[in-house]
Formats: structure tokens, C-alpha cells, sequence
């Protein structure tokens, strides 16, 4: 018998040595709530000593009041016998002894006796409360200027999609305009980057509210307008639901800007007079979608400057504009057929050695008419009119093609590529993909598939099962512009990710702007935690690279370290780099 009571007492301390080092909270509570057993690492967590809570109701003590009657009443559900869809998993609030609110992330089993009946719960925990700050700090400055507190570009864009759609449906009218500073380039010359910022604070100040009679107009149940920072100097300005003359109510807001803009700023001790040149562009008068909306406001805001500044301009067409004479559909058809699409490739570098790591494939179009026009201007029309596969199916041969070459002269560079959204809905891409790459010779593992934010995480139950195939068959995945779209770190941690490709907008406030330098540390912090390279793209000075690399960046793309160039450019360094 002695023998006996030693064996369990043994086997006791043996499984509560597990209980302790377990890196999860474990917690049992019996059917009158409560605390039968929490391990070292609820304790530790919550505050307590060794038994301070055993046999003390846990509802008492450790759930927040406001959340405790509907923990208890699920509780007693669970216990008595009625099912609860959000029983075996759910997330709940603790406060610990201190007095601190902490987010659990719980996994429940009911505990039975012989015949069935309910001996208690189960619980094992994970505290997520950092994890839920930080992806809602990414979330909040994915879609906010971190400078001015403006929406950003990415908010815009999506305000300005759901304005044209209302808009298509209830034939009103609405406005873009983009407002870019004269003279702005002289004040950061003059007073540095630290007075240019305060300068553009100041400016968002004033615009806020802008138009003033548009302010408080839920009443009438029209959209208010909405001010962002577009970047830089550059701000827009959307009026949704105009239905009376668009240009006339457009032309008034501008002239308000220039009012608010009249008086003039002081500048590190000096007065200085800011004027702004303003293009409007009008839907569905000059543009028929969101990006071309953007594309004609961008253009007139340079007719604007090339009228000599402080002037708003209403975007019109150049009379011997050739796409004017033909259709962009067909100008694009012969784009595809004629050879006019080109590939440049971006060197992507290690911050440490200088060594090209791999390279970005970017499209472009050698229009004969234009010259080289960028993705921006002719993607959106080329996934209207189903283009996108086709133009798709031409940029892959044209890579494939590449890299055969290069790796009978003796270079072997990883190549990265975009792959749009719209591929991604079709379930056989991952299969149709894999076919064309062992038929081309291509091996997988020589490419990196990058994909948009949005696309990637918004929709992981569906994206999810393609992504796995495409990384199944040897392929890397980067997940580009990350930091300025659809944020989810619980997403994020589930998908097959090699890649975090840091959005460019936070490293042109770097190193002025401490809170841009923080985003992008924890970025490079997130990538390590997940097990994910990091790239940084838009690198433009050294100082950018310096720090960068000082945050354990590894690896970088933009104009410091080289523009997207032609292939056989880019050959030139490639066996530079073999023979160093």
C-alpha cells in the first residue's frame, strides 16, 4: 500500500510539473464556478499566489463587471446541458490583481464523471492583449497619415470607389480635387524636413472642413466630403453626391482652399505664403472609374502648374491626345499582340553586404505614342475589359524567358512578380500556374508570387487554400505594401507567408518622423516573431538604408539601390557581382 500512495503521489508531482512549465494558462473550474486549478502561468499572469483563488468563485475575482453576468449565465448553460455555439472557443477579458484588463483567448472541455454528468470545465488560454494592440495600431495607421491625422490614400480610394458606385446608381455627380502646394520644396530646403511637417499640419489644420457648407449634412442624407493626405505635398478632396452642376460646386471648394490658404504661415521665424495648384476631375463627366478619376484630377493639377501655379484647372482633353483618335481597348490589345509590353526589373539588396538578393519584375507599356506608360494608368482598364490574363500570361513567358538566359550565361537571380487580385479568384490558378512553369522549364523555387494586402488577408478562408498550394508547389510567397491595407495579425499567422514587404509610404517620413520609424520597427519585429523575411521598399537616401538596416532589416528595394531598368542593364551588375 506504501508502495501504492508513493507511485501516485509521484505521478501527482510529475503532472503538476507539467501544469506549471506549461506556457499556456490552464484553468479548472467546478460547476459552482469555482477554481478548482490554475497553473504557475495563470498565476503569474493574473497576480496571485499559489492558492489564492482555489475555491473562490472565478467570476468574483478575475471577470471584468461589465462582462460577468453573460459569463456566467453561457456558464451555467454549458454546465447544465445547453449547447453553445461559442463555448469550446471564445475570447473573454480578465483583470489581474493589479487591476490591469488582459484579452484570453480560450479553448473549453467539459470534464465528466462515468455516467456523464458535468465534474467541471477545462480551460486553457492564451493572453492575446499585445497581439490585439498591435494589429490594432497597424489597422488604425493603415488607414490614417501618421503626420496629419488625414485619411490616407488607401481610405480614399475607398470612399472614392463607394461614392461612384451611389453615384452610377443615383445619377449625382461627384468631384475629385487634388490640391498639391506650390513652393513647398523651398521650405524644406530652407527650414528642413522638421519645419516642412510642421508646415503640413498646419495646412490640414486649416482644410479641415472644407467646403464649410457641406459640414453637418447627414440631415439631408447626402455624404459628407472627405480631406486626405495623399502623400507629400498632395492633398484631395472628395464631394460625393452632387446633383446639381459638379464643376460649379467643385470650383467653389477650390476657391475656398485658396482662401484658407491666403494668410500667411510662420516658418521657424520667417512668414511664409503657401499657394496650392488644384485639378478637378468630374464623374461622369471625364472619368468613368475611381482610378481614372485620380488619373485626370492628376493631370489637370499639372495643367493647373503649367499655367504658372495658384490655379485650378477642370480636366479636359488634349485635342491630339492619341487616345483620343483610338480607343484604349484596342490600343491595349495591340499593346499585347505587337510586342509593346516590356518587363524592367528592380534589384532587391542585402542592407548589410550590398549583395543583390533578388529582383522585382515590374510591367510596363512601350506605348509609340506615349512612351513608357506604368501599370497604374492602364491595369484598371485592362481588368475591365478582361485583359488581365492574357496581359498575365505574356508578363510570366516574358520572365520565364529572361531567367532561362540569364542561367545559361551563369546567373541564377530569384525574381519576384505581381499577381493580381482578380487571378487569385479563380480556384485553378495555383494548378494552371504550376502546368505553365514545369512547361517553360521553370523551376518554382526561382520565383516569389507577391500579392496585395487587401487581397490576402481579407479574404484568408478562400485565399488561404490557394496560397498553400501555390507554396506547396515551391513557390515563395511576399505579401507586398504591407501596413496599408486589410491588417490582421490572427490572419496573417495562418497563412504561408515567406515575405513582409513594407509599405513605401512609412519610409518617406523616415527619419524625421519618430512614429513612421516606430510602424516600420515593428513591422521587422512582426516579420522575426512569424518567421518572415522583410523587404523595404521605396528606399530613397542613405539615411533611410542606415536605419533600416539598424532595425535588422535585411533586405531593400528603391532608387537608392537602383530603378526598375531593362534586363540587359540589370545583366551588367548580376555578373559584376560574380566576378567580385
Amino acid at each position: 500500500m506504501l508502495i501504492d500512495i508513493t507511485d501516485r503521489k509521484r505521478a501527482e508531482d510529475r503532472a503538476q510539473h507539467y501544469l506549471d512549465v506549461a506556457g499556456t494558462i490552464l484553468l479548472v473550474l467546478r460547476p459552482d464556478q469555482t477554481v478548482e486549478l490554475l497553473n504557475r502561468h495563470g498565476r503569474e499572469l493574473l497576480g496571485y499566489a499559489d492558492g489564492d483563488l482555489i475555491g473562490r468563485n472565478w467570476y468574483d475575482l478575475v471577470v471584468p463587471e461589465d462582462d460577468r453576468a453573460a459569463r456566467r449565465a453561457n456558464f451555467r448553460r454549458v454546465v447544465g446541458g445547453s449547447a453553445d455555439e461559442h463555448f469550446t472557443y471564445h475570447q473573454g477579458d480578465v483583470v489581474t490583481r493589479a487591476g490591469e484588463r488582459r484579452t484570453i483567448a480560450w479553448r473549453n472541455t467539459l470534464l465528466r464523471d462515468e455516467r456523464g454528468g458535468v465534474l467541471g470545465i477545462v480551460s486553457s488560454g492564451e493572453d492575446i492583449t499585445d497581439r490585439l494592440r498591435a494589429e490594432e495600431e497597424i489597422s488604425r495607421l493603415a488607414f490614417f497619415d501618421p503626420l496629419t491625422g488625414l485619411p490616407n490614400r488607401v481610405q480614399l480610394e475607398a470612399e472614392l470607389r463607394r461614392c461612384v458606385t451611389r453615384a452610377s446608381r443615383s445619377g449625382d455627380a461627384v468631384a475629385l480635387l487634388l490640391i498639391d502646394l506650390d513652393n513647398f520644396k523651398l521650405v524644406n530646403d530652407s527650414f528642413g524636413h522638421g519645419a516642412g511637417d510642421r508646415l503640413l499640419q498646419w495646412i490640414a489644420g486649416r482644410l479641415r472642413g472644407v467646403p464649410s457648407e457641406r459640414s453637418g449634412d447627414e440631415a439631408s442624407g447626402r455624404a459628407r466630403s472627405m480631406l486626405a493626405r495623399l502623400g507629400g505635398d498632395e492633398f484631395l478632396i472628395v464631394l460625393p453626391d452632387l446633383a446639381e452642376d459638379g464643376e460649379a460646386a467643385a470650383r467653389a471648394v477650390a476657391d475656398e482652399v485658396a482662401a484658407r490658404l491666403a494668410e500667411p504661415f510662420e516658418v521657424s521665424g520667417a512668414v511664409f505664403h503657401v499657394d496650392a495648384s488644384v485639378g478637378i476631375s468630374l464623374f461622369p463627366e471625364d472619368a468613368h472609374a475611381p482610378a481614372e478619376l485620380l488619373q485626370h484630377a492628376d493631370m489637370a493639377m499639372y495643367q493647373s502648374k503649367r499655367r504658372g501655379r495658384a490655379a485650378s484647372t477642370v480636366y479636359a482633353p488634349v485635342a491630339h491626345d492619341p487616345l483620343e483618335r483610338l480607343s484604349l481597348p484596342a490600343r491595349l490589345r495591340r499593346a499585347i499582340a505587337g510586342d509593346e509590353l516590356v518587363v524592367h526589373y528592380q534589384p532587391i539588396v542585402e542592407l548589410q553586404s550590398g549583395r543583390i538578393a533578388s529582383m522585382e519584375a515590374l510591367l510596363r507599356w512601350d506605348d509609340p505614342d506615349r512612351g513608357l506608360v506604368y501599370p497604374d494608368d492602364f491595369i484598371p482598364a485592362a481588368e475591365e475589359m478582361s485583359l488581365l490574363e492574357p496581359i498575365g500570361d505574356w508578363v510570366l513567358g516574358a520572365i520565364a524567358r529572361q531567367m532561362l538566359e540569364w542561367r545559361a550565361a551563369g546567373l541564377d537571380p530569384h525574381v519576384s512578380f505581381n499577381v493580381s487580385p482578380r487571378q487569385l479568384h479563380r480556384p485553378d490558378f495555383a494548378v494552371d500556374l504550376a502546368a505553365r512553369l514545369a512547361g517553360l522549364g521553370i523551376d518554382p523555387a526561382w520565383l516569389t508570387i507577391e500579392l496585395t494586402e487587401s487581397a490576402t488577408l481579407r479574404e484568408p478562408e478562400r485565399i488561404g487554400p490557394i496560397l498553400r498550394e501555390l507554396n506547396e508547389g515551391g513557390l515563395r510567397l511576399a505579401i507586398d505594401d504591407f501596413g496599408a491595407g486589410w491588417s490582421s495579425l490572427s490572419r496573417l499567422r495562418v497563412l504561408p507567408v515567406d515575405t513582409l514587404k513594407i509599405d513605401r509610404s512609412f519610409l518617406r517620413e523616415i527619419p524625421e518622423d519618430p512614429e513612421a520609424g516606430a510602424i516600420v520597427d515593428a513591422i521587422i519585429a512582426l516579420s522575426d516573431a512569424l518567421g518572415m523575411d522583410t523587404v523595404a521598399e521605396g528606399v530613397e537616401t542613405r539615411v533611410q538604408a542606415r536605419f533600416l538596416a539598424a532595425q535588422g532589416c535585411r533586405l531593400a528595394q528603391g532608387r537608392y539601390f537602383g530603378d526598375p531598368v531593362p534586363a540587359e542593364e540589370l545583366t551588367v551588375a548580376l555578373r559584376a557581382a560574380v566576378a567580385d
